[in-house]
């Protein structure tokens, strides 16, 4: 979405819109143009830090997998001693869900690690 506006023959309307929604105008010339900050939010900001949280949670669940088999648990075991649902731990291993906090401080008691050692990738 792009909103031009000829600064000569609208100044009103240009500091409103200015006031209003509190943007940077880029000047050339006589037109003001008015470029919305969410047009490029979605590929500039948002889908990098997606793929980078996609890629903490395959790291995470892949290193919860190895210490779990490493420690001969099944994911009942896991999940009995944290107080979780087995689901649950098999999507934490798959990297499709997004455990919280507290969720890790218990796996990773569990496991006998510290927390920084669930987000170390390894080869």
């Amino acid at each position: 979405m792009r909103l031009t506006i000829q600064a000569d023959t609208h100044p009103p309307a240009s500091k409103l819109i200015q006031h209003t929604i509190g943007c940077s105008f880029l000047k050339a010339g006589n037109v003001v143009d008015y470029i919305p900050w969410t047009d490029n939010l979605a590929t500039v900001i948002v889908a990098p830090m997606e793929k980078r949280m996609a890629q903490t949670c395959r790291v995470l669940g892949s290193n919860v997998k190895a210490l779990r088999l490493a420690l001969g648990f099944s994911q009942e075991e896991l999940a009995f001693q944290a107080d979780l649902d087995r689901t649950y731990i098999s999507q934490i291993e798959r990297g499709v869900s997004n455990p919280s906090v507290l969720v890790l401080l218990k796996i990773s008691a569990i496991l006998g690690v510290e927390l920084s050692e669930l987000f170390i990738k390894h080869k």
